[in-house]
């Protein structure tokens, strides 16, 4: 060990101070320094502790990693950054000791993470639920992230994920099957392939209680949605932004699903035939301000329910521009309530067959349609 002017010894790691440090004997170190669980502190800009602003080894203990990089939070404001020389140098970890070692150069808040790449997202040895948090964007040739175990909350943190960077087919972002309690979360996910079919941003399969808060989704391929749920229960989805050449939502088999976009416009349909909000053989859907606009002129609808029982689109604008494209189309449904303000569609505003207990309420604002050159009703109830 290097000769130390001052050295901290804790529980879960410590700080071997390597340069010459001069305190006052009331100099109380506990209220300019931590040292916690994954955490390292000294409040460099207090006058108590500006003298430990000064070059030091750092050592981390029990860190629950595969593998570990040092990250940190240089304006103490909880936002990580990947920390590289000259601030941190030497950094090391021993996998089977699970310590991580690394020099410093001043101080402020240091820590470890292990994010910083796609893989496996599954719980940590003795932990019973695990939070994953990324400190850069990453990418992948297929699926990013695949969530592979109960209660795994990924936070983004705001960095993206790239996916599908190489056209393949039944790829996606982030992919949970079979899981419970999953929370996904300041992401921003951009498919990279223009090709790749059924290569969902957020792919949930046979999963209950999903999560999905401020999200920021772009796909670019025609056959790919950006959040595909297929037998989910309990799904919220809040503060999601979309723009998609394929599907924005599309709802399969699934039990009340929550939806909250904060009027955010959900793009869709760039490109292709894919509808804006498609939900099949579901049922309890509350979709609230989410504004549909498609953004190619392709055949499609904003709305298209399929065996669906009770489902609210409430407080939320509708505009097609496809020839043959309706705003809302119903097939085999029934208590459906579409509560919206402007509607601005170039076929029917409403086209329906076999659905009961219907109500559609524009709240006074317009509705219109145009028919180009086709002959269709603004209404089309068949049915009903």
């Amino acid at each position: 060990m290097p000769p130390s002017s001052l050295y901290i010894l804790e529980d879960d790691g410590t700080i071997n101070f390597t340069q010459p440090i001069n305190l006052s004997n009331t100099t109380n170190l506990s209220k300019v320094m931590a040292v916690s669980f994954n955490y390292t502190f000294v409040n460099s800009t207090d006058p108590a502790g500006q003298q430990l602003n000064r070059s030091a080894i750092l050592e981390f203990y029990s860190l629950p990693f595969a593998g570990a990089q040092a990250v940190v939070d240089p304006e103490d404001d909880n936002i990580w950054d990947i920390c590289l020389p000259p601030r941190c140098n030497n950094p090391s970890y021993n996998t089977s000791s699970k310590i991580f070692r690394m020099n410093v150069s001043s101080f402020t808040a240091y820590a470890t993470a292990e994010l910083s790449e796609c893989g496996d997202l599954d719980l940590r040895l003795g932990e019973t639920q695990s939070t994953y948090t990324l400190i850069n964007n990453v990418s992948a040739t297929g699926t990013c992230f695949n969530i592979i175990n109960d209660n795994i909350t990924l936070d983004c943190r705001g960095y993206a994920i790239y996916y599908d960077t190489s056209n393949y087919n039944n790829v996606h972002g982030i992919n949970s099957t079979d899981n419970r309690n999953i929370i996904i979360q300041n992401c921003t996910i951009i498919q990279d392939s223009t090709t790749g079919q059924n290569a969902h941003a957020i792919n949930i399969i046979n999963s209950t209680k999903n999560t999905i808060i401020n999200t920021i989704i772009t796909t670019k391929a025609t056959g790919s949605a950006a959040i595909n749920l297929n037998n989910t229960q309990q799904t919220g989805i809040n503060n999601t932004q979309i723009n998609a050449s394929g599907s924005a939502l599309r709802i399969t088999n699934s039990e009340n699903t929550t939806i909250n976009c904060q009027n955010n416009t959900a793009k869709y349909a760039s490109t292709g035939t894919s509808n804006g909000i498609h939900t099949l053989n579901s049922t309890n859907t509350l979709i609230t301000q989410c504004p549909l606009a498609q953004s190619g002129t392709g055949n499609t609808n904003a709305i298209y329910l399929e065996n669906t029982t009770n489902l609210q689109y409430i407080n939320g604008n509708i505009t097609t521009k496809g020839t043959l494209s309706n705003a809302i189309k119903t097939n085999n449904s029934q208590n459906i309530n579409i509560n919206t303000n402007t509607i601005q569609a170039n076929t029917s505003i409403l086209k329906t067959h076999n659905t009961q207990n219907l109500t559609l309420n524009c709240n006074n604002q317009p509705a219109t349609y145009s028919t180009s050159t086709n002959t269709v009703p603004a209404l089309s109830l068949i049915h009903i």
